[in-house]
């Protein structure tokens, strides 16, 4: 019977800051090979060339120490297997906005864009109507489940090399994360856990406890139907792009 590997669980090193960052942009590109919409919003090796170049520089400024009690806006863990340096995988999450008023809303401040609605949607290369469209149903339906305004954690990434993949390591990841949230409810308080899955990673959500809260749909090219390395333009085959709401909810979180 084959080993099962094991995976060590730790924050980015700050020392190798700029070799990790690059490690898990690299990974990030890696793992949404398979997913179309990838292709839509970067369809050239040079789009993506410049997206990965974008995530490092991004990674490397969000690399701290690691910390459970003291307030961070995004958190990001690495998995390497047991006794090797490389990294496998990585999670990135936001912690919830700061509570300054005992209220449940969020002020426009805390309610933070999506990463497809920033700078991003300028690199070369890229198609920007596919992140703004992504960017738009994704606020419409956090909007329509009510988290827009509730105070919660939002794991934006769960990416793992494809080499390393099917092994737990984003199991592991995931359920890092939600005993962080577990264990600062004191700092935080028993707020629910929110993100957008792509139809693949669903099951390992529900696995974890994660309920479908809602859920949106775009048009894209079909994978493998984008025309032109520099001008990266669609043409044919139209497909449909799906992604799950989804929320966990601590120990007596409403």
């Amino acid at each position: 019977m084959p080993t099962i590997p094991k995976f060590t669980i730790s924050h980015p090193s700050e020392a190798s800051a700029s070799f990790e960052a690059a490690r898990i942009a690299q990974i990030h590109l890696l793992a949404m090979q398979t997913n179309p919409l990838l292709h839509a919003q970067f369809p050239t090796r040079k789009s993506q060339d410049a997206l990965e170049c974008f995530l490092a520089r991004d990674t490397q400024q969000k690399i701290g120490p690691l910390q459970t009690s003291t307030r961070r806006d995004v958190g990001i863990w690495v998995a390497r297997l047991e006794g090797e340096d490389e990294i496998a995988g990585f999670i990135r999450w936001e912690y919830p906005p700061p509570n300054v008023d005992k209220g449940k809303g969020k002020s426009d401040e805390d309610k933070k864009k999506k990463l497809e609605d920033g700078e991003i949607k300028y690199l070369p290369g890229c198609r920007r109507e596919y992140l703004e469209e992504y960017a738009r149903l994704a606020s419409e339906a956090k909007e329509r489940s009510g988290f827009m305004e509730i105070r919660c954690w939002h794991l934006t990434f769960v990416c793992i090399d494809p080499k390393h993949q099917g092994r737990g390591a984003g199991s592991l990841l995931t359920r890092r994360l939600l005993e962080l949230v577990e264990d600062t409810q004191e700092e935080h308080g028993p707020l629910p856990v929110y993100l957008e899955s792509t139809m693949e990673a669903v099951p390992m959500y529900e696995r974890l406890g994660f309920k479908a809260v809602d859920g949106f749909e775009m048009e894209i090219p079909a994978l493998g139907m984008i025309s032109g390395e520099d001008e990266g333009k669609a043409e044919g085959e139209k497909t449909a792009y799906r992604e799950v709401c989804m929320v966990y909810y601590p120990k007596g979180a409403k």
